[in-house]
């Protein structure tokens, strides 16, 4: 039988008058293999690669689990130009993707980072 990936996300924002944006999916997609990691990395202030093991991701999840720093993420190691996302302290996000390789660099001192991913 095979794995299923489900993930969501919503955007929400308001302010005080009554006009709010509202926007969400779920994404359920079927796995055509089964391999699967969870890894918190100590991200440096030089790029380096993101270790995802044997998976072959199809979706990556990322977060900053830093209270003060940021981290930058790209698909080019060359000090991650171009940088396709910046991590505040604190912040995550969902990542459709084909590209196996991910580079990460700190801000200012170390960070760790949370990477899961799963076969596509």
């Amino acid at each position: 039988m095979a794995n299923t990936f489900v993930g969501s996300a919503e955007f929400r924002w308001s302010n005080a008058v009554p006009v709010v944006v509202q926007h969400s999916t779920v994404i359920n997609s079927t796995q055509t293999g089964n391999q699967s990691i969870q890894n918190i990395q100590t991200i440096g202030t030089s790029a380096e690669v993101l270790v995802v093991g044997d998976v072959v991701p199809g979706y990556l999840y990322f977060k900053n689990l830093d209270a003060t720093n940021y981290i930058d993420l790209g698909i080019e190691n060359t000090a991650i130009t171009p940088i396709v996302f910046r991590l505040k302290a604190g912040e995550g996000v969902l990542v459709p993707t084909t590209n196996g390789t991910w580079y990460a660099k700190a801000n200012t001192a170390a960070c760790d980072l949370l990477v899961a991913a799963c076969d596509a």
